[in-house]
């Protein structure tokens, strides 16, 4: 993975489309993508009425960088953090962005939304199955909100331990021929398997790190 800090953006290059899952603004769903881009963006840009959608891809267009999983953060990218991971010959290769004024609770109610999320990449080295894509998604969301809790940091909702912000994404990428199963594709990706164990330490390092550099800032 290349990846690029030219503020305002992020881009992490992969050489070849992977196989791909996540929630983003642009490019969610399953699907295929060389890159993953970061757009740090401030108030005055999405003011009420714009589609972010809309905007972000049109700026997505602008820059060069069709076809590509687009994310919004009102986070510095420069404070962005890396961290790879290899258990068994499988190697996970995250990079975050890390805001957390947004923070919250699963399951407190919803509030108007705000500025401070987490953005995560984690890029595999081995292919996965579709099914497995989805289970690596769970285990990184999984990581993030393991993360988070380390934190100790409380919901301003609830006043309970925060898990993530309102406005989480996660992205995670594997190479592949497609989303058809495939016997070379890895089968499964949960906590009992290499490719889960590397999931889990670097998007939970990342993110944890990511999170403290963040506290520091504040204060």
């Amino acid at each position: 993975m290349d990846l690029t800090a030219d503020p305002p953006w992020l881009v992490a290059d992969l050489g070849v489309d992977h196989d791909v899952i996540s929630h983003a603004v642009v490019g969610g769903g399953l699907g295929r993508a060389r890159r993953v881009a970061w757009l740090q963006v401030c108030d005055a840009d999405l003011p009420p009425g714009v589609d972010p959608a809309a905007w972000l891809h049109r700026r997505l267009e602008a820059r060069s960088l069709p076809a590509t999983v687009g994310l919004l953060t009102a986070s510095n990218i420069a404070h962005h953090r890396r961290v790879a991971r290899q258990v068994a010959g499988v190697t996970a290769d995250a990079v975050v962005t890390v805001g957390l004024a947004n923070r919250l609770r699963v399951g407190d109610l919803p509030t108007p939304l705000a500025p401070g999320t987490i953005n995560a990449l984690v890029v595999l080295d081995h292919p996965l199955r579709t099914e497995a894509l989805i289970e690596a998604l769970a285990i990184a969301v999984e990581a993030r909100t393991a993360a988070v809790s380390a934190l100790n940091l409380a919901s301003p909702v609830s006043g309970r331990p925060a898990t993530g912000t309102g406005t989480d994404c996660v992205v995670v990428a594997a190479p592949g021929a497609g989303l058809a199963a495939d016997a070379r594709m890895l089968p499964y990706s949960g906590k009992h398997t290499p490719a889960g164990a590397a999931i889990g330490r670097a998007v939970y390092d990342a993110v944890l790190g990511g999170g403290r550099a963040w506290i520091a800032r504040q204060r």
